[in-house]
């Protein structure tokens, strides 16, 4: 299902099997999802399950007012489900994506005012969510992830990206790193700035390769400031908040039990 600059679409109830075989050689473009928009405004896709597709299950480009809810995006071989290309005012909440060849969710370029809420995003290869902040000055911004279960994830539960001014708040990441263990942590930051990351559970009862050592429950790299970090609750970690220019952020009030 495709549109391009079109309003009031409504899809509902419905089952997409792609059918893509375990090994099967496609090259996977965004642009050829399963549910695919491009400039859409006011659009509803609620109760949809997206499975074995050679590409992302959910793409939302542009446009604006979307809701996506209800929906199941599995075994495909892009994202799970991609807010993206400019999106403002969009709600993605009560969702799955698993098992899917990239992230959960995936945030694009410039997606503003965006709802990412109550959804499970487990055992994809990447990221439960990932992308966050994608774009720098001009990317995602004023969104809020919250309530999410981020779990056996290939990266990280949670990853922003270079870029700013989001919230991140009682999200659960558990397990994650399953490709690499001990690499990527629960909550991942690189050169991002004045995001909120409170109230988030940071959990790993995971046990390490040899010699792998594990990686922390938040993690900072890069050009990381004016973040505010408080009230996280981190727990399997060798180190609980970790990372660079740990002073030029607020962190305060965490409470992390080493392993």
């Amino acid at each position: 299902f495709t549109a391009t600059r079109a309003e009031n679409i409504r899809i509902e109830n419905l089952t997409i099997d792609g059918k893509m075989k375990p090994g099967s050689e496609f090259i996977c473009d965004f642009v050829c999802s399963a549910i695919h928009f491009r400039d859409v405004y006011n659009l509803i896709v609620d109760k949809v399950v997206v499975r074995h597709y050679p590409a992302d299950g959910f793409s939302v480009q542009g446009g604006g007012n979307a809701s996506v809810t209800n929906c199941i995006s599995e075994y495909n071989l892009g994202n799970g489900f991609h807010p993206g290309t400019t999106l403002p005012v969009s709600t993605w909440t009560r969702n799955v994506g698993r098992y899917n060849g990239l992230d959960g969710l995936y945030f694009c370029f410039n997606v503003k005012y965006g709802t990412i809420s109550d959804n499970h995003f487990y055992n994809n290869q990447k990221n439960g969510i990932g992308g966050l902040g994608e774009g720098g000055r001009d990317g995602d911004q004023m969104n809020v992830v919250s309530g999410n279960f981020c779990y056996n994830n290939g990266r990280s539960g949670i990853e922003c990206t270079p870029g700013g001014n989001n919230i991140i708040v009682n999200n659960v990441c558990e397990n994650n790193s399953r490709n690499e263990p001990g690499k990527w942590p629960g909550i991942y930051l690189r050169d991002t700035h004045s995001t909120i990351i409170q109230g988030n559970r940071c959990s790993n009862s995971n046990t390490p390769v040899t010699g792998n050592k594990q990686s922390s429950g938040i993690f900072l790299i890069g050009k990381c400031e004016n973040n505010v970090i408080t009230g996280n609750i981190i727990t399997g970690y060798s180190i609980g908040i970790a990372g660079d220019n740990l002073e030029m952020n607020t962190i305060v009030q965490n409470i992390s039990l080493e392993k």
